[in-house]
Formats: C-alpha cells, structure tokens, sequence
C-alpha cells in the first residue's frame, strides 16, 4: 500500500497550493494560461530543479511559479523557451523505483493538440476507433482527431540526474535507451509510436527525487525538451514563438496500488476535463552566461603500412613515431562528454593483419570478479549497406524484441562487433591470440569476444559454420593502483580477411571502412 496521506484536492491559490479537507469529487480549479518564456540560453537538464527555480522562478515570480491542478496533486511546472521548449515539473510523492517493473516507478506524458477535433478526454477521441483500436494504422478518418503524445515516458532503465537526449533520425519515437517515447494517437487504443516516414525522437529529459529512500515522501522532479519544429508534421505539433496551444499532462503513481500504477489510473492537468493553453512567449531574455558545448566528429583515421608489426604488450612505446591517428572527445549514447579528457586512437597496418592502439584517459580499477568495475572497450564497422551506427546497425524488425536469429530482412542492417573485450579475466601486459577455428566468436579465455549484430537486442558471438575469433590484444594503465589517475592503453589486432564472410567486415588495403 501506499505511505502516501489519503488524496486531497488542490487549488491554486497565487503561487501556493491550497490543500481543501474535502472528499475527492470537489470542484478542481483549470489553470487558464501557461506562459513559457523565451530566452537564449539553455538550462542544462540534471533534474536539480532547486537551481532552476532558483534562476527562473525568483527573478520571474508572476511567470514561472505557475501551480497546475492535477485533481488530486499539486504541481509546479516551470517553462522556457530557446530553439526548444524547457519544461520543469516539480510532483509531490513517495519514493518507489523497481529497475525490473516500469509500474513500481513514476511515470509522465505530455499532450498537445494536432486535429481540429482532438479532445482532451479520450486522447483525441475519435469515434471510429474508440473500441477496435487501430492495429492496421490511425484510420483516414480520424485525422481530425489526432494528438502529439510526447514525453511518454517510464523509468525503470534511467538513472536520476542523467540527461537522456532526443534522437531526431531513427525513424521511430520508441526510445529504446530511455524508454521516453514520442507518440500520437487518436484515442487511448488507437496509439502507436511516431512511425511516418519523416519520424524520429524529438524529446530529451531527466529525472530525480529529493529523498531517494523507499517510501519517503519527497517530490518528483522532471526536465524536458523538445524542439519546436521537427521534421515530422504528421506526428508532432509544430510550434513557433508568439502562438498558444492546447496542452495537457498525465503522472502515474507508483503508488496507486500495491502492485504500482494502472494504465487508466493517471492523473491529468486540466482536472481531467479540459486542455490547459500553453503560450511560447515571443520576448527574448539576454542570457547571463554564454556557454555552448559541442562536439566535433573527426573527419578519418588513416591506417599507416608497416613492414615491422607492433608487439602488443600493452606499452605503447613503438608506436610513438606513428602518424595519422585521432585524438578526439568521446560522448556517451546520452550525450554526455567524457569527463576525464580526450581519447587517442593510432592504426597500422601489415601485409596480413591491421593493428590498433587506444589510449584513453582514466582512474584505475579492476576487480577480478566483476567486469562492471574495469574498463571494457569495443569495436563496430559496418557490413550491410543500411546499417545505421545508432543502434548497432538499427534494423528496424527488431529494434523492441529481439531475436533467436538476424532475421532475412535485417541483413542489410549487419555490422562487426569485434574486440567486444571485459577484462576482469585477464593480466596487464598479456598478448592473447586470436582463436580462428573455434567455430565461436566466444573468447573463453580473456573474454574478448567477436560478435556481429543488427541491433543491441539482435547481437550474437559470431557463429556461422566458418567463425572463429581472429581478434588479439593486451592492455595496461599507467597507474595500476586502485583509483590511481592514469591512461588505459589498449592495443589490438585482427586479420584483414577472415573465413567468416557473413559476420566478419573483409578489409583489403587502399579500402575505406566506416569504424
């Protein structure tokens, strides 16, 4: 059950919330207007709203503090606007998160109007799909209908204070990192994943609590974006500064039940009866600081022919005289930098075999029991002619299932995982050989696997009736002492050809390969 207090309704009341000691089928108060300010610089999402409240909601009292009634919560939801809206939601609830079930955690979701006739209730809406659903596609007569589900986002695979970027080019709204989903529908039963040919994920987000303890009551905290214009107009609404639209916002308490929240259970803006009007102001705040980070992909990494191969001891001194390598920044799949500092990345090449040294900056650890607390590196190059590096290849067949196997119509999505390497098996300053007729891309031994996939849940150790593992390599830090600073140094090689055409890239010399 829940430690929640028995609901209450709130009103607004200035920018306080007023609890009524009255039974739940009081008059709930809608909001008239939100306002979402403009400015040019961008709050950095960590989902510590006491800073962004600190900033905004002080120096622009009569905007920011806005207190939305959700019929049986109060709700501080906070906006700005730069090329994207920045929306802040401050929730009160008790603290309850299960890694394995998305119904244990908090849940959100946004709304907007996109048909003439969406409604509010009933998520658009439409008659002719109120009872059968929609499993052959949203029905031509229900366009008018049509809502921009945003934002729908369920938590078990996130971590507080982590900002899960948008991902604008999957062709899909599923976020399969974050679970965050972009949606559109036209009733709750007629609601798929933004699938046009122009879809993608436009939202990004995070999320925290103020008192992480089981059952603790403290107050949900999330940060969202989203850009004003997408390249979808089917699916998404498309918003410009100066115009007001027709907005809503659903939380699901984990605490509903004892087994967590119900799909129809939601709570709603507008006290579940009606749009609240969300208006992009078109002024412009001057930013206090200008301070952008971006990222620079490099261009390419040329392999140098040698006649004398490198030793892979893991010390990269003979390659000290190398040239054509990168030193680059390298970002999580969240689009976080790397905080310890750039990564060097040097190639070579012989007759036989292409050779790489990695050096990457980084403090000590090692456990040999667990290959979470060591570093851990991988390789992908691209097979298929479709394969997207978003996504391991990013077939679109199986992007939510999986697969006992790569199906047929996802080998054009193929890509070599190779030198996938935990360390927790092995030793600083080892060379272990490649393993070529094993039949397996499975390294029993030092557990530097060669793989092949189409997607992360579609990926396999090379095992077609010619694998093997023709990847070898050895390792070291600068600075083996337990949470000493130092550089990691990775040094590896692989044939250039190999038995396994299928789930191998093939390499010849003067050949350019995407890595």
């Amino acid at each position: 059950m829940s430690p929640v207090a028995s609901p209450r309704i709130f009103e607004t009341s200035g920018d306080q919330c007023t609890t009524w000691e009255k039974p739940p089928t009081s008059a709930c108060t809608i909001p008239k207007r939100f306002t979402c300010k403009s400015r040019e610089f961008v709050v950095v999402k960590v989902a510590v709203l006491v800073v962004f409240i600190a900033v905004d909601i002080a120096a622009q009292t009569n905007s920011f503090s806005n207190v939305i009634c959700l019929c049986l919560l109060c709700v501080r939801f906070c906006c700005s606007l730069v090329s994207s809206p920045n929306s802040a939601l401050e929730i009160p609830g008790a603290y309850r998160f299960d890694e394995f079930d998305n119904k244990k955690c908090a849940a959100i979701g946004t709304m907007m109007k996109i048909g003439s006739k969406a409604a509010f209730l009933n998520m658009g809406g439409c008659p002719e799909a109120m009872e059968n659903g929609c499993e052959e596609g949203i029905p031509p007569e229900c366009d008018d209908y049509l809502v921009d589900l945003g934002a729908h986002w369920e938590l078990r695979t996130t971590q507080q204070n982590v900002e899960y970027p948008m991902n604008a080019t999957t062709g899909t709204g599923n976020d399969l990192i974050a679970n965050n989903d972009d949606e559109y529908g036209a009733t709750p039963f007629c609601r798929p994943d933004d699938d046009d040919a122009n879809a993608g994920n436009e939202w990004s987000g995070a999320w925290s609590h103020s008192n992480p303890v089981e059952g603790e009551p403290g107050y949900y905290r999330f940060e969202l974006s989203r850009t004003l214009l997408t390249a979808s107009t089917a699916t998404d609404t498309q918003m410009e500064a100066g115009n007001t639209y027709d907005f809503g916002i659903a939380y699901w308490d984990p605490y509903e039940t004892e087994f967590g929240w119900t799909a129809a259970g939601h709570y709603l803006t507008g006290c579940s009866a009606d749009w609240i009007s969300l208006t992009l102001a078109a002024d412009v705040e001057s930013p206090p600081v200008e301070d952008v980070v971006t990222c620079t992909a490099p261009d390419a990494m040329t392999c140098k022919f040698v006649e004398t191969r490198p030793t892979l001891d893991g010390s990269l001194d003979d390659w000290s005289a190398v040239e054509g390598g990168i030193v680059t920044e390298i970002q999580s799949i969240f689009g976080l930098t790397y905080a310890m500092g750039d990564a060097t990345f040097k190639c070579v090449h012989d007759t036989g075999r292409v050779y790489l040294a990695l050096e990457i900056p980084g403090n000590y650890r090692f456990n040999p029991d667990d290959n979470r607390h060591c570093a851990s590196i991988g390789t992908m190059m691209k097979i298929g002619s479709k394969a997207g590096f978003i996504n391991m290849g990013g077939c679109p067949d199986v992007l939510e299932d999986g697969c006992d196997a790569v199906p047929p119509e996802c080998q054009d999505y193929l890509v070599d995982l190779g030198a996938h390497w935990e360390l927790r098996g092995t030793e600083m300053g080892v060379d272990y050989p490649i393993r070529p007729f094993t039949l397996t891309g499975n390294d029993e031994v030092a557990n530097n696997d060669d793989e092949y996939g189409v997607t992360p849940f579609c990926r396999f150790d090379d095992d077609d009736e010619d694998a093997g593992n023709e990847w070898s390599g050895a390792w070291s830090h600068s600075n083996p002492v337990e949470g000493g600073e130092g550089v990691y140094r990775f040094e590896l090689a692989r044939l250039m050809s190999t038995d396994s055409t299928f789930s191998d890239k093939q390499m010849v010399v003067g050949e350019t390969y995407q890595f």
